[in-house]
């Protein structure tokens, strides 16, 4: 077995995860709390010849694993995103009896990685129904449904999806991305921007990409229950969402949205507290109490 490294390559991929090459937020305000990155591969010795594969490095919400994906695994799930966001980089040319060699390892692996990253920064793959590229990088569906808070589209809705995680059956696995800056940053986005829209604009919110749906509270359990008919269930969840612009679920996303603050301040340690503080986070409380004082009085 022979392995591959490339480490000018990784300290490029390095690099531009540093200048959010891959970040999902709108104007780069937040490092993207899912990171790839392909710095080597490995030989193997199939049954009739020899192939490679390559090895994603994935964090997810800070916490890092590696899956290792071949050439015929890119090809599928370029296959199935590339009418969801035509925009996708192409794929290199598939070459059957040189995949091992170091210049076709050289031309993929880059390719891979621009592949991935455009994928996670694009609203239309993000929140595509069948969440090819979340299976692609193992991320199961707690992951997914952060991943998707933190983007932006559809925040109110997902804030209370997202707040699922404190559920005591989810809660010791999964809580801990909760404590990510760009989930803290999310939640403060949600108290002192999303609510304060008028009826009209602060409803269930929804992306321009045609597959994205909003979820619902029994799809949002299936997932994480391993139903495989989850995603099907949330296309029709975004029809009744346009219906949840006050009320209820408005004030549900408000309490999701604190009840996450206040876990991440209290298990996130002081790097969480100094970025709650940095992003106004004192001022977010004020003002809840501020409107909720004048909402009794009138």
């Amino acid at each position: 077995m022979s392995e591959h490294d490339s480490p000018a390559a990784a300290k490029g991929s390095e690099a531009g995860e540093r200048n959010g090459s891959n970040s999902g937020t709108k104007g780069g305000a937040s490092k993207s709390p899912v990171q790839i990155q392909i710095p080597n591969t490995e030989e193997r010795t199939g049954f009739v010849k020899a192939f490679t594969v390559y090895i994603i490095h994935i964090s997810d919400f800070g916490r890092n694993y590696q899956v290792e994906r071949r050439f015929d695994d890119f090809a599928k799930l370029h296959g199935e995103l590339s009418e969801v966001d035509p925009g996708l980089p192409p794929i290199p040319e598939k070459k059957m009896w040189a995949s091992t060699d170091a210049s076709t390892v050289a031309e993929r692996r880059p390719a891979f990685e621009r592949i991935l990253r455009y994928m996670l920064a694009s609203e239309a793959v993000m929140f595509e129904k069948g969440q090819a590229l979340w299976k692609f990088l193992e991320i199961p569906p707690p992951g997914m449904v952060a991943a998707r808070y933190a983007f932006g589209a559809q925040r109110l809705s997902y804030a209370r999806q997202c707040g699922k995680l404190l559920d005591p059956k989810y809660e010791k696995e999964h809580a801990y991305r909760l404590a990510h800056d760009s989930i803290i940053r999310s939640n403060l986005h949600v108290l002192l921007v999303d609510l304060k829209k008028g009826p009209s604009s602060s409803a269930i919110e929804t992306g321009s990409a045609g597959p994205a749906t909003s979820p619902s509270n029994t799809s949002f359990e299936a997932s994480l229950d391993g139903g495989e008919g989850a995603a099907e269930e949330d296309a029709g969840a975004s029809a009744s969402a346009s219906t949840t612009a006050t009320g209820k679920p408005h004030e549900e996303a408000e309490a999701a949205a604190l009840e996450m603050l206040r876990w991440a301040i209290s298990n996130g340690g002081q790097v969480v507290r100094r970025c709650f503080l940095e992003q106004k986070g004192l001022f977010a409380m004020l003002d809840i109490l501020l409107r909720k004082g004048r909402a009794a009085l009138s």
